[in-house]
């Protein structure tokens, strides 16, 4: 049996159990299976470099990879759909508990200037995703034997969809993770969604504000308050006017109405 499994059976298990209070033990997370994807995109001009990338993975894992082909043609890369773009290999069982002890104490401290694996790099589901510049880090590989320097993603897959109890697993693996605080992708949803909602709202007030308060200069300032007295002058005295010949014309017509009665 593999170290890491024998461990999970006998230790890290039930140590889940409790910190989470499980009522059963098959709620405790467990590691399903581990996916290693190897993108080989020279594979469009020569076909003969999946060769060499499944030579490489095969070597890494022991398992022999399966070849990945194009879903879809795109024309700015010049790709075709079926044209073989990849290699994939998927771990199970105790080959999966051997390839990721070796992972953790072998291949990772390997690595220029590592630091930690990233805590945002959890998935929705529950899976972690690793992503491996260089294949050499791996000592099954022998630098003078391969053609070119290529990099991979690793995706560790759990049976919970649940985020701190995958986390709780991985850590309980020894996987070197950076310290700090934990972030769920679901806080980081909500919040996107937060912002989405309250910046048209935050737009539209500020338009409708520089709409209401426009800066006016000085100038056309006084200009304005020039012709706003003029205007107010002017209709002062039109309707003095008119209240005057309103006035006289009531006037005429008394004075013809005492005329004619005279006569």
């Amino acid at each position: 049996m593999a170290r890491l499994k024998e461990y999970y059976k006998n230790q890290l298990r039930e140590k889940i159990k409790q910190k989470f209070n499980l009522k059963n033990i098959n709620e405790v997370p467990k590691l399903s299976k581990i996916v290693l994807n190897m993108g080989v995109g020279e594979a469009i001009a020569d076909s003969k470099k999946i060769n060499s990338a499944s030579e490489d993975l095969m070597n890494i894992t022991g398992q022999k990879p399966v070849v990945t082909n194009a879903k879809q043609s795109i024309a700015g890369f010049k790709l075709r759909k079926g044209l073989s773009i990849g290699c994939k290999v998927t771990l199970r069982k105790n080959r999966m508990y051997e390839f990721l002890d070796r992972l953790i104490y072998i291949a990772l401290p390997r690595v220029r200037d590592f630091k930690g694996l990233s805590l945002k790099s959890f998935d929705d589901k529950g899976n972690y995703s690793i992503g491996i510049k260089e294949q050499i880090i791996f000592p099954e590989i022998d630098y003078d034997k391969i053609d070119k320097v290529r990099g991979m993603d690793i995706s560790l897959v759990t049976s919970t969809q649940n985020i701190q109890h995958s986390f709780e697993l991985l850590k309980g693996l020894n996987l070197p993770f950076t310290k700090g605080s934990f972030a769920k992708p679901d806080e980081a949803k909500t919040k996107l969604e937060k912002t989405s909602t309250n910046q048209p709202s935050k737009v539209s007030s500020e338009l409708s504000a520089d709409s209401l308060s426009v800066p006016v200069p000085n100038e056309t300032k006084s200009n304005l308050e020039q012709s706003s007295v003029s205007n107010t002058t002017k209709t002062k005295n039109e309707s003095k006017q008119t209240s005057v010949s309103e006035s006289s014309e009531v006037e005429l017509q008394q004075k013809q109405s005492t005329e004619s009665k005279g006569v």
